[in-house]
């Protein structure tokens, strides 16, 4: 599902509430590759959320990668292929949470 991809967390571990330690196996398991640095070629999605510093948002826009929230991926895991990004306002990575 994510053969190829270039991924970047764009939140500190500490401040997920997804537990990277789960996630950064299963998303190298479905082919891409992690980095915690933005690499000089760039990266082709950026997880994140609100507290994504501007300059990760802005490099990451510069290769043109989609920025989305964790969501994005969980939900694309649960269904078995990646969704569109703009498909759902949740996942928006500064999308807010309603109860």
């Amino acid at each position: 599902m994510l053969e190829g991809k270039r991924v970047l967390f764009g939140v500190h571990p500490e401040k997920l509430h997804i537990p990277t330690h789960l996630w950064s196996p299963l998303i190298q398991h479905m082919g891409a590759t992690l980095f915690i640095t933005i690499p000089i070629d760039g990266i082709d999605i950026l997880l994140a959320d609100a507290s994504c510093p501007e300059e990760v948002l802005a490099s990451a826009r510069s290769f043109n990668a989609i920025i989305v929230s964790f969501e994005w991926i969980v939900q694309s895991v649960i269904c078995g292929y990646l969704l569109d990004p703009n498909a759902h306002e949740r996942f928006s990575y500064n999308a807010v949470a309603r109860d």
